[in-house]
Parts: C-alpha cells; sequence; structure tokens
C-alpha cells in the first residue's frame, strides 16, 4: 500500500493557523517523524464514530507490539502523540523509513451539512503538529 504523505506544520510561539486535510481512506497516511509529532484528529462525522490506527512496527522479544488505536465519538477531536520513533517509525531500508503510518476505519454515513473541502467517507480531518525545536 502506498500511503499519502502528510508534511507538518511546526507549532511557533506566536500561534499558527491550523489548515485540516483529508484523512487517505483508501492508503493511509504517512508522515516524517522525529519523535515530537503529534497529531490532531478531528472525526467531522455529525452521527457516526470512527477509528484511527497508528502502526507499530516492531517487536519486543520477538512478539508483536500491538497497534495504537483511537476511537473518536461523532464530532469529536483528540490529540495523540508523540510517537516514540524507536516504536512507531518505519525500519531503514523500508520505502517510508523514519514514517508514521496510520489508517482509518469507519462508516460511510455522511451529513449534508459538510462542505465539500471536508468531505470523505469517514468524515476524518487529520492535522500534524510538531514542537518547535
Amino acid at each position: 500500500m502506498a500511503y499519502t504523505n502528510i508534511n507538518p506544520t511546526r507549532t511557533t510561539h506566536t500561534g499558527i493557523a491550523v489548515t485540516p486535510t483529508n484523512g487517505d481512506e483508501s492508503n493511509g497516511n504517512k508522515s516524517a517523524n522525529d519523535g515530537k509529532m503529534i497529531l490532531l484528529l478531528e472525526n467531522t462525522n455529525g452521527s457516526n464514530s470512527a477509528t484511527v490506527t497508528i502502526a507499530t512496527p516492531k517487536t519486543v522479544n520477538g512478539l508483536a507490539v500491538a497497534d495504537n488505536v483511537i476511537t473518536l465519538a461523532a464530532n469529536q477531536i483528540k490529540i495523540a502523540g508523540p510517537f516514540p520513533p524507536e516504536l512507531y517509525n518505519q525500519a531503514a531500508g523500508d520505502t517510508d523509513a523514519g514514517c508514521v503510518r496510520w489508517t482509518y476505519s469507519g462508516t460511510a454515513a455522511r451529513s449534508e451539512e459538510h462542505t465539500s473541502e471536508l468531505q470523505s467517507r469517514l468524515h476524518l480531518v487529520c492535522r500534524l503538529l510538531l514542537e518547535k525545536k
């Protein structure tokens, strides 16, 4: 699967305007991760929940580490992260080395009050924020 890249936005001491990015429900998303990345997740569907699954490709003593599954109720916003690179980043040699990957699941319901900018099967909006170095 070819994950769709989302470029992070760095925060500043004067604040930032956050522009929502629709999640790619077919392919999932990815972003470079330096361990300071956080995700601002928003389910804009007014009547159905959605799930974001953040991949944890690492193993400990040969055992797989469970993926981070985040459920968002209708119209709910959650912030997730930061994501320690040693646990969440794809390994060197992988197509997405140094990136965190996440996918979506939910319902196909649509709500008429959403603008075309926010329309997606899940009505899920992802925003990436990175702390200023």
